[in-house]
């Protein structure tokens, strides 16, 4: 398994210009392509269990993704599919997902009703997709730092667990839209 961590600065502010956002998202979208199509991995972002992004996140990442290959992307959510009675935890995921599956399928659409080519989704699932080629979903993992990858996964840490501190000052959904523009 390959792993690289993207340094989150958690102290920019929220008004940080768009530009430095996009350059981030850039960046980001940049190092899973030269993963899935040149290396053969999955990219995978990889949080600590109490980061949970935004569904902006999703959505840009999506957009960015989607215009530099071309492609359907497909959001592999790496955890424990529920077996039996659902626990909260799981409940919760199941209701997060709809909502990032919401949020991304009204970006699907422009508001003058054309299709805009994003075209993404989310599932939750216990195993990652390989790499599939050009004619195939781009799939980009998504797994808390407990999870073990598969040897065809490549980590992506946006955060590591010395930030635990900050981030519980600051507020976690701040900090997740902080982490866009550092």
């Amino acid at each position: 398994m390959t792993e690289f961590q993207l340094k989150v600065d958690p102290h920019t502010t929220q008004e940080t210009d768009s530009e430095s956002a996009q350059r981030s998202l850039d960046r980001l979208a940049s190092v899973m392509i030269e993963l899935s199509q040149h290396q053969g991995l999955t990219p995978v972002v990889v949080t600590p269990s109490f980061i949970t992004p935004e569904p902006v996140f999703f959505t840009r990442l999506a957009s960015t993704l989607g215009t530099a290959t071309n492609r359907e992307i497909r959001f592999d959510w790496f955890r424990e599919v529920p077996r039996g009675i659902p626990s909260l935890s799981d409940l919760w995921a199941m209701r997060f997902s709809r909502r990032i599956n919401r949020e991304l399928e009204c970006c699907q659409i422009s508001p003058d009703r054309s299709d805009s080519g994003l075209n993404a989704t989310l599932q939750i699932t216990p195993m990652l997709a390989r790499p599939g080629g050009k004619n195939r979903h781009f799939v980009v993992g998504w797994a808390d730092a407990k999870q073990k990858l598969p040897t065809w996964a490549a980590a992506i840490h946006l955060f590591d667990a010395s930030e635990k501190s900050s981030i519980q000052k600051h507020g976690q959904s701040e900090i997740i839209e902080r982490s866009m523009a550092a």
